[in-house]
């Protein structure tokens, strides 16, 4: 194994909603959960929170409502198992599936032995959920996740600590991390890895453009997944 791949997954690997509900009901089911927890209403807008781990999400939320931050950290545990309860309650009524082409790309890097880890704000029990629904958790052997951190780009780290520890994967030059967020491509560049950003999320290829990623490509279309390879394989920047 020569590289490591690390990719974000909500309009990075698939696209899922709630079948009959909102585009938001997973920020509905955090608010939820933290009503039931800390006993209070908070508002999380899905159109600001991109790229934020899901602690953060819920940390941010609670420290805006003003409470104690000690108070917050104290039952965060608790709010994040509520959260995974309820989505799993929910799990019937979600749908997901890749985007097109993530398949071919993966199966191109599996092809060539390299490792294959995730990089999320999903909490790891939600994003393990929500890849089996769209049928391509078996690509992932580790990953760093929302719930471990605050930080994405300790997300980062994390995932290069777990794949140095149970391969004979050694961190060079050789980290590439797939996102579709401005918020992704700040990560990889404070984790120190390559930072290849995907167009098939919320922004286009101007908005992330501007936050000068290593490797920017609009979709998974055999033309993108070239350049990909060749920016990877042969340093075609």
């Amino acid at each position: 194994m020569n590289n490591l791949i690390l990719l974000d997954i909500d309009g990075t690997l698939i696209k899922g909603k709630f079948k009959r509900s909102s585009e938001a009901f997973y920020e509905n089911i955090k608010m939820q959960a933290i009503k039931e927890v800390y006993k209070i209403n908070v508002n999380i807008d899905w159109r600001i929170i991109q790229g934020k781990t899901d602690q953060q999400i819920i940390i941010d939320a609670l420290t805006e409502a003003n409470l104690n931050r000690y108070y917050i950290k104290q039952y965060l545990n608790k709010c994040i198992d509520t959260i995974i309860e309820k989505f799993a309650d929910n799990l019937d009524d979600y749908y997901a599936e890749p985007l097109q082409g993530v398949k071919n790309l993966l199966d191109i890097f599996r092809a060539k032995g390299e490792l294959i880890g995730l990089v999320t704000g999903n909490i790891e029990k939600v994003a393990r959920m929500k890849l089996n629904k769209a049928g391509i958790m078996d690509y992932f052997e580790f990953g760093g996740f929302g719930n471990e951190d605050i930080l994405r780009s300790k997300l980062i780290r994390n995932a290069i600590d777990k794949a140095s520890s149970s391969s004979k994967f050694q961190k060079k030059d050789n980290v590439y991390y797939f996102g579709d967020s401005p918020k992704d491509i700040q990560a990889a560049k404070e984790a120190n890895v390559y930072s290849v950003a995907v167009a098939t999320g919320v922004y286009d290829v101007n908005e992330l453009k501007e936050h000068q990623p290593d490797i920017l490509i609009e979709e998974y279309s055999d033309s993108s997944i070239n350049k990909v390879i060749k920016s990877i394989y042969y340093n075609n920047y």
